[in-house]
């Protein structure tokens, strides 16, 4: 079996990170998959910036958890593995006036992280993360090295997610049947991603009259405890709650799985909702998933049918 740094080792290693006052940046497979918000592929290492200054702080926590400093790398760039085969790839830089990332490189020469770049943020298993931004880690892709497969295939991703415009030497020569078919769906895919984000800044914004035209006629939504609504229903409750003392709600939507056939698409997602009260200073939290189907109606997605298995997340 082959050793996969999975989300929940990440999420681990992260938070003992920020938990040392250490920060660190996503760059490689796992910030083209946090930004997007849902594993896409394998990992089996996770590549990580930092600044120089944090490097005695971060060895000290990784040889902590069975982790050693392979051979090989420069004072700037190393990795370190654990006895199962699982990696991390460091890359050390130090920060200009500017915000900028300036990280020497085993030529001797310096790359320069743009400074825009270290604002980017992505979400693993509905923890909110430090990574590159789309633009930069396409910056970083197109320069020096032969991209392989999976970086074509993560370059389209991010092309198709945020619109970033990729470079020739980021786009496949060729592809096989299965590539063009999955290439085939991939605008429907980010129109379903799309709806998703339209979703949940309008549940932010209380903007009601947006979210009805997201959902079809005839939605249906499945609530725990038996309970059915329908579109005039979820109208009526959404108003009920409006005014200067309505609720807010927070939300991350983490996409586990789009399927399209046709005209039709179903939907899996790990949803986490924080909502508040004006008047009360205690929020309540609700996490898990949820399972929708959508259809293509007049040219656009909209949600059909949505099961929520939501429950409450009690204060620890």
């Amino acid at each position: 079996m082959n050793p996969e740094m999975t989300p929940e080792a990440l999420v681990n290693l992260l938070q003992l990170f920020e938990k040392a006052g250490i920060e660190v940046w996503l760059d490689g497979g796992w910030a083209v998959d946090a930004a997007i918000g849902e594993q896409t592929r394998p990992h089996k290492d996770a590549d990580i910036i930092l600044r120089v200054s944090d490097l005695p702080k971060l060895r000290e926590i990784l040889r902590g958890r069975g982790f050693e400093i392979q051979q090989g790398g420069t004072e700037s760039n190393f990795v370190f593995a654990d006895g199962c085969g699982l990696e991390v790839d460091v890359h050390a830089i130090v920060f200009d006036r500017d915000g900028n990332g300036i990280y020497r490189m085993e030529t001797g020469s310096d790359w320069i992280f743009p400074s825009d770049g270290f604002a980017g943020r992505g979400v693993i298993q509905g923890i909110v993360v430090r990574c590159l931004s789309p633009e930069v880690q396409v910056l970083c892709h197109a320069h020096g090295y032969v991209p392989a497969e999976k970086d074509y295939r993560d370059m389209k991703l991010l092309e198709t997610r945020f619109g970033v415009e990729l470079l020739p030497q980021l786009r496949r020569k060729s592809c096989s049947p299965i590539d063009q078919r999955e290439a085939d769906m991939q605008q429907d895919e980010k129109e379903i991603r799309q709806l998703v984000d339209k979703w949940m800044t309008a549940t932010k914004a209380g903007d009601i009259e947006t979210l009805l035209t997201l959902m079809s006629d005839d939605v249906v939504f499945l609530i725990p405890g038996g309970v059915v609504m329908h579109k005039a229903e979820f109208a009526a409750a959404a108003r009920g709650q409006s005014g200067p003392n309505a609720p807010t709600f927070e939300g991350t939507s983490e996409i586990q799985e789009i399927k399209v056939f046709g005209d039709w698409a179903f939907m899996w997602t790990r949803l986490t909702v924080v909502g508040s009260m004006p008047d009360n200073p205690h929020s309540v939290k609700r996490t898990g998933h949820t399972l929708s189907i959508l259809r293509k109606q007049d040219g656009k997605w909209v949600l059909a049918r949505d099961a929520n298995l939501l429950g409450p997340v009690s204060d620890e």
